[in-house]
């Protein structure tokens, strides 16, 4: 699945003379990576340096699932080749399966022949008619994939996955672990707008993000929210900047494809932030949660404790709402 990266800001200052130590700096590396970009901040001593690792993670993650890449795994399955998958793949499989059971079917990572067929690069089109969606539905389903193993990993006929809805956030995990495993645990890693944070910034506070107001044009007072993130991932999933518009009707279908129904939604939904453990799992959620709409999504959202859930949609008659779940209550009031 796609979905729309949410730019946020980090509002923590690198000021030196706020540095706890004179041997205590907070460094942040930037790139590019994933068709987006990162920006990764740490505090560890002066002259630390993990760029060219974290460098050498995105290869690997990118070798294993981007569809972009002719080499990766990933794109030798959609050729319809039975490989072996590494570690990072098979976790990413494993962890979609539970998600798409849980989200009723509306997550689901062999959604790309549909992504394709609506093709979002082009903002103004035809839409796609019902008869061939229903032609293409056929070829998508995870329920469909069965059998595979680590080993041996291979799809139906003529079945193709991306893990775009997903690999982002995994891809943020793996490289706040790697912190973590060089004994560093005050980071804010973020990757295409998917991030995770722990501890503190330099200056002793927890780290505030900003979610951005549903507008297809950047402004300077841009951000709807901000909010503390301590020891949690956050993903924004958006609809209002990645859509087609029917060149007949004007009517326009947001990038969030429903695998089920096989159509693109056209949903008063235009923006959901999930705050989970891991950044994986906010943003598959970020996903299922737009694909579902206004009404599934608010009843989902106060069923659930376990991620705090934020939405934003627009009324006619009363413009932008917000609503949010009660773990996001408590987590705004801090």
């Amino acid at each position: 699945m796609l979905r729309t990266t949410i730019a946020l800001t980090i509002t923590a200052i690198f000021i030196s003379s706020c540095q706890t130590s004179p041997k205590t700096v907070q460094r942040t590396d930037y790139g590019r990576a994933q068709g987006s970009t990162y920006a990764i901040s740490y505090i560890a001593p002066s002259g630390t340096k993990h760029q060219a690792s974290i460098d050498s993670i995105l290869e690997v993650i990118d070798k294993s699932m981007s569809t972009y890449r002719d080499n990766s795994t990933i794109s030798a399955i959609n050729r319809g080749e039975s490989v072996a998958v590494d570690e990072h793949f098979w976790r990413v499989w494993q962890r979609s399966v539970d998600i798409w059971k849980d989200s009723e079917g509306l997550f689901d990572v062999t959604i790309y022949p549909l992504i394709a067929l609506w093709n979002f690069e082009r903002k103004q089109q035809r839409i796609p008619g019902e008869e061939i969606i229903d032609s293409v539905r056929t070829i998508v389903g995870m329920e469909m994939v069965k059998g595979v193993t680590q080993d041996s990993f291979a799809l139906p006929l003529n079945m193709k996955m991306d893990f775009n809805a997903i690999a982002q956030g995994y891809t943020v995990d793996v490289i706040a672990e790697f912190l973590e495993s060089k004994d560093i645990h005050n980071y804010l890693v973020e990757v295409g707008g998917e991030l995770r944070t722990k501890g503190k910034n330099i200056d002793g506070q927890i780290w505030r993000i900003g979610i951005e107001k549903p507008d297809e044009e950047e402004r300077q007072d841009r951000f709807q929210r901000i909010v503390p993130l301590k020891d949690a991932a956050l993903a924004t999933s958006g609809s209002y900047r990645k859509y087609v518009e029917d060149t007949i009707t004007g009517m326009r279908y947001s990038h969030a494809v429903n695998p089920i129904t096989g159509f693109a939604t056209n949903d008063p939904l235009m923006s959901v932030t999930v705050i989970a453990e891991t950044c994986m799992d906010a943003d598959a959620y970020a996903t299922a949660l737009l694909v579902m709409g206004l009404e599934k999504a608010k009843k989902f959202m106060h069923q659930r404790n376990d991620m705090a859930i934020y939405l934003i949609y627009y009324d006619k008659y009363k413009g932008w709402q917000e609503i949010e779940n009660a773990a996001f209550q408590v987590l705004d009031s801090k």
